[in-house]
């Protein structure tokens, strides 16, 4: 009997498998990296998420507290305010009632001075600019009359200057006493007057003379349209030094002037006045 041999050809696969392995254990990794960069941002966009969110309640919670402590400082003055009023050492009557509503009526006074005393100041400062500034343009237009009229001009004063020097001080002696109206209107007659100066120069020759057994400032107001040119107007008034009353205006030369009552109430008679005006305003120029 012829043995039957059977052959057969055996194959290494294990390089290709090796290679599957290799390959599965490169995506893995990879997987593995991406998975991790995912859940890394994801971490960092929900750590950022909670820094602004806290940041977020900070801001609300600290409106709300302060809010609350407004509400606990109010509750604890009523309360405080109302065992003193019904405490034994308390006497509810009308004069201790009254210095109570007192108390309170100073210090919102107070606080109103204070408030008032800081507006003075800053308009101080800024009549100081303005009058360096005025200085200035007064300077180039005094040289101008110098070339014209020589040492006369240095009789000249600006009016709008000196009225800003009257008002400095006044506001000097108002942060002292910051109810006195009368410092107040007079203040207020001077801005106006000040403001009321427009189109052309306005200078002033000034001559002290007593009235009434005061001291009193008689100014000859020089009206300039030109520099160059002779004044157009001349006109006197009368500074009284006195808060409570305003400039009385002469008028010019030749032109009759009123007194109101006030100045008569005061002892100033017309008669005097008039000789005022023709012995001490200075007419010539």
């Amino acid at each position: 009997m012829t043995e039957k041999i059977s052959t057969h050809n055996e194959n290494d696969y294990s390089p290709v498998n090796k290679f599957i392995d290799e390959q599965n254990r490169l995506r893995r990794a990879k997987s593995f990296w991406i998975n991790a960069k995912s859940w890394s941002l994801l971490l960092i966009a929900i750590g950022l998420l909670a820094v602004l969110l806290a940041w977020a309640y900070a801001a609300i919670k600290k409106h709300y507290v302060v809010e609350e402590i407004s509400k606990v400082q109010e509750q604890v003055i009523k309360q405080k305010t109302e065992e003193i009023i019904s405490g034994s050492k308390f006497q509810k009557s009308a004069e201790n009632l009254s210095k109570l509503n007192s108390a309170a009526d100073a210090i919102a006074e107070n606080e109103k001075t204070k408030k008032e005393l800081s507006k003075i100041k800053s308009e101080l400062n800024d009549l100081q600019k303005d009058k360096e500034n005025q200085i200035k343009n007064d300077n180039q237009f005094k040289q101008q009359l110098e070339k014209k009229y020589g040492s006369k001009i240095a009789q000249l004063e600006s009016e709008k200057l000196d009225r800003t020097n009257e008002i400095i001080d006044l506001k000097k002696k108002l942060l002292n006493n910051p109810a006195d109206s009368a410092l107040v209107n007079k203040i207020k007659e001077l801005q106006t007057k000040n403001s009321n100066i427009q189109g052309n120069l306005r200078y002033f020759m000034s001559q002290s003379v007593t009235i009434n057994g005061k001291p009193r400032q008689v100014k000859t107001r020089v009206h300039f349209n030109d520099p160059r040119e002779r004044p157009n107007m001349i006109e006197c008034y009368i500074n009284f030094n006195d808060t409570s009353l305003a400039d009385l205006e002469l008028g010019t030369e030749n032109n009759d002037f009123s007194v109101p009552a006030i100045y008569l109430d005061k002892g100033f008679s017309k008669n005097e006045l008039t000789k005022v005006k023709k012995n001490n305003c200075s007419w010539k120029f």
